[in-house]
């Protein structure tokens, strides 16, 4: 929650400086004569007073400070000053409607860029919801309100760059009349911000599917139960870039989280709470990704679905309870499951991005034999539920391999031998 504060302050401060903008822009509403009849510096009579040939969108409001629309899944606000920002970097500050014209060729009073970002969430709404969805979910709290502005940041910190986020109502979003939680998505992503990394339309669909999804998990946890454990679960941020992956297949956005996946380098267990300030929770997407081609789409649903119910237990627990619930919904066990991961992952010709991909972290390698014991260091053995890799090496020994294991006798121990050749 420190990252959602942080970002607001941000955009807060980012509101103020554009709002100059605004008071360097004219615009001519409508010609006579090729003179101009109706002039103005407010860009809400502007589109009030263009002429009869323009038509409004579905529940087209104008207002002082913002534009809003909506559709069946979504109410979108898009604030005067991003659309003033576009107008003033085009053409200089004077706009007239024969300008507007070439920035609106639906004619529906809305810049075409938001209409392809508001087109883009109609995508995947599909993607979720239509006829032809393969995710079957089936519950939806209303229409979701989804702010257009400027959220990219830049973090002396780490240099990172946010394109959008799921986030409650708080005092800005009630600025626009929004209330309950809401969507924000950046019209521009990166092309505003210091980083000038290169982004596309897939880009911002892959943002939208993920923030999308964080709102599809709150319609089926309750909304105390999903602030409350949000920050403190990875299975939140793992399942939403699964589905941005599985619902735009054609960016590449979710390779940046591979390098903080914990099954690469596993510290700690991939279920229940991540360490602050750590990745790895966005890095857990690759274990629903194998949750999804063994047991196919309807997986999704049933992990909400049992997470969902699992309230009275502790947050450690959660996750982990939520994936064995839904295997077991499966007709297979959490514990085959997994170490037939251990060999998917170990295997990285298994993954369609494998040249991505790390090599697993070997956490030890044995020479000699038998050994006495193998004991993993307390940093390097993860709580709860999680895999470590031992190499032992035989290419110099003749004999058969004997190994001792030793465990915590309170905890239940799983070994697997991964032949490599």
């Amino acid at each position: 929650m420190k990252k959602y504060f942080f970002i607001v302050a941000f955009i807060l401060l980012a509101i103020f400086n554009q709002t100059a903008f605004a008071e360097d822009i004219t615009y001519c509403a409508s010609y006579e004569s090729y003179d101009c009849s109706y002039e103005t510096d407010t860009f809400k009579d502007f589109l009030d007073n263009l002429d009869e040939t323009y038509f409004e969108t579905n529940n087209f409001q104008t207002f002082e400070n913002y534009v809003y629309l909506e559709d069946p899944y979504f109410k979108f606000y898009i604030p005067n000053y991003v659309t003033e920002f576009q107008l003033f970097d085009e053409y200089g500050g004077y706009v007239s409607s024969v300008d507007w014209e070439d920035i609106d060729l639906n004619k529906n009073k809305v810049h075409d860029d938001i209409d392809d970002l508001i087109d883009s969430f109609k995508k995947i709404e599909q993607k979720y919801f239509g006829s032809s969805s393969y995710y079957k979910l089936d519950k939806w709290n209303g229409k979701l309100s989804v702010l257009i502005d400027y959220s990219c940041y830049y973090s002396l910190s780490d240099n990172s760059c946010v394109y959008g986020y799921y986030a409650p109502n708080d005092e800005y979003a009630a600025s626009f009349d929004i209330s309950g939680n809401y969507i924000m998505i950046d019209p521009e992503g990166a092309l505003l911000g210091p980083l000038e990394l290169e982004r596309d339309k897939y880009d911002t669909q892959s943002t939208i599917a993920h923030e999308v999804f964080h709102a599809i998990q709150n319609v089926y946890i309750s909304d105390s139960f999903f602030w409350n454990n949000y920050a403190f679960d990875n299975f939140f941020e793992g399942t939403a870039v699964s589905m941005q992956r599985n619902a735009v297949s054609s960016s590449q956005e979710y390779l940046y989280y591979i390098a903080d996946s914990q099954f690469q380098y596993p510290s700690y267990s991939i279920f229940g709470p991540t360490p602050s300030q750590e990745m790895a929770n966005y890095g857990s997407f690759i274990w629903y990704n194998f949750l999804e081609r063994k047991y196919g789409k309807d997986i999704v649903e049933k992990l909400l679905y049992a997470y969902s119910t699992l309230e009275e237990y502790p947050n450690v627990y959660r996750s982990f309870l939520a994936n064995l619930k839904a295997i077991e919904e499966e007709g297979d066990n959490i514990y085959s499951a997994y170490l037939e991961y251990v060999k998917w992952n170990y295997d990285k010709e298994k993954y369609t991005y494998s040249d991505s991909l790390k090599d697993v972290y070997i956490a030890k390698t044995h020479t000699y034999y038998p050994t006495g014991e193998v004991v993993m260091d307390e940093e390097k053995a993860p709580t709860l539920f999680a895999s470590n890799y031992v190499e032992f090496d035989l290419r110099s020994k003749d004999e058969n391999l004997h190994v001792d294991f030793e465990g915590n006798n309170e905890a239940d121990l799983y070994v697997t031998f991964l032949p490599i050749d």
